[in-house]
Protein backbone atom coordinates (compact mmCIF):
# COMPACT_ATOMS: atom_id res chain seq x y z
CA UNK A 1 0.00 0.00 0.00
CA UNK A 2 1.34 3.14 -1.18
CA UNK A 3 1.12 5.74 1.96
CA UNK A 4 -1.27 8.45 1.67
CA UNK A 5 0.69 11.25 3.22
CA UNK A 6 -2.03 13.48 4.08
CA UNK A 7 -4.43 10.27 6.06
CA UNK A 8 -3.22 8.33 8.75
CA UNK A 9 -2.32 4.61 8.25
CA UNK A 10 -6.03 3.83 9.87
CA UNK A 11 -7.49 6.24 7.71
CA UNK A 12 -5.93 4.67 4.82
CA UNK A 13 -6.97 1.32 5.55
CA UNK A 14 -10.84 2.21 6.67
CA UNK A 15 -10.62 3.73 3.19
CA UNK A 16 -9.57 0.52 1.73
CA UNK A 17 -12.42 -1.27 3.51
CA UNK A 18 -14.90 1.19 2.32
CA UNK A 19 -13.19 1.55 -1.55
CA UNK A 20 -12.66 -2.60 -2.04
CA UNK A 21 -10.97 -4.28 -5.03
CA UNK A 22 -15.21 -5.22 -5.84
CA UNK A 23 -16.52 -1.78 -5.59
CA UNK A 24 -13.78 1.08 -5.73
CA UNK A 25 -13.99 2.27 -9.09
CA UNK A 26 -18.13 2.47 -9.09
CA UNK A 27 -18.13 3.89 -5.33
CA UNK A 28 -16.15 6.43 -6.97
CA UNK A 29 -18.46 7.15 -10.04
CA UNK A 30 -21.25 7.14 -7.12
CA UNK A 31 -19.58 9.32 -5.03
CA UNK A 32 -18.23 11.82 -7.53
CA UNK A 33 -22.01 11.70 -8.73
CA UNK A 34 -23.66 12.65 -5.51
CA UNK A 35 -21.23 15.12 -4.68
CA UNK A 36 -20.82 16.80 -7.63
CA UNK A 37 -24.03 16.52 -9.64
CA UNK A 38 -26.85 15.90 -6.61
CA UNK A 39 -25.40 18.61 -3.95
CA UNK A 40 -25.32 15.68 -1.39
CA UNK A 41 -22.45 16.50 1.61
CA UNK A 42 -21.95 13.71 3.14
CA UNK A 43 -21.91 9.48 2.99
CA UNK A 44 -21.62 7.02 5.28
CA UNK A 45 -19.93 3.61 4.90
CA UNK A 46 -19.46 1.17 6.97
CA UNK A 47 -16.35 2.02 8.75
CA UNK A 48 -16.31 5.68 8.07
CA UNK A 49 -18.45 8.93 6.87
CA UNK A 50 -16.77 10.70 4.13
CA UNK A 51 -18.01 14.77 4.38
CA UNK A 52 -17.27 16.88 1.35
CA UNK A 53 -16.82 20.62 1.01
CA UNK A 54 -18.15 21.49 -2.07
CA UNK A 55 -16.31 24.91 -2.80
CA UNK A 56 -13.01 23.58 -1.55
CA UNK A 57 -13.36 20.27 -2.47
CA UNK A 58 -11.87 19.21 0.04
CA UNK A 59 -12.75 15.66 2.28
CA UNK A 60 -13.14 14.56 5.72
CA UNK A 61 -12.71 11.26 6.56
CA UNK A 62 -14.14 10.75 9.95
CA UNK A 63 -14.25 7.49 12.02
CA UNK A 64 -18.06 6.00 12.00
CA UNK A 65 -17.66 4.89 15.93
CA UNK A 66 -15.57 8.71 16.44
CA UNK A 67 -13.12 6.85 17.82
CA UNK A 68 -10.02 8.55 15.51
CA UNK A 69 -10.10 12.19 15.03
CA UNK A 70 -11.42 13.65 11.40
CA UNK A 71 -8.98 13.87 8.99
CA UNK A 72 -8.83 16.17 5.42
CA UNK A 73 -7.45 15.39 1.95
CA UNK A 74 -8.54 16.82 -1.24
CA UNK A 75 -10.94 15.13 -3.32
CA UNK A 76 -8.41 14.51 -6.24
CA UNK A 77 -5.85 13.55 -4.16
CA UNK A 78 -8.25 10.59 -2.55
CA UNK A 79 -9.51 9.44 -5.93
CA UNK A 80 -5.86 9.13 -7.63
CA UNK A 81 -4.79 7.15 -4.20
CA UNK A 82 -7.90 4.65 -4.37
CA UNK A 83 -7.32 4.42 -8.39
CA UNK A 84 -3.55 3.72 -7.69
CA UNK A 85 -4.14 1.09 -4.26
CA UNK A 86 -6.44 -0.84 -6.67
CA UNK A 87 -5.01 -0.70 -9.96
CA UNK A 88 -7.82 1.10 -11.71
CA UNK A 89 -7.88 3.79 -14.54
CA UNK A 90 -9.86 5.99 -16.37
CA UNK A 91 -11.05 8.04 -14.00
Amino acid sequence: MKELIMLSKVAQEYLLIEFSEDNAGWLVRFLTNQFFEKGETSWTGNVIVLEIDAETQIVTVADLFCERPDELVPWKVLVDWIYQERGLTGH
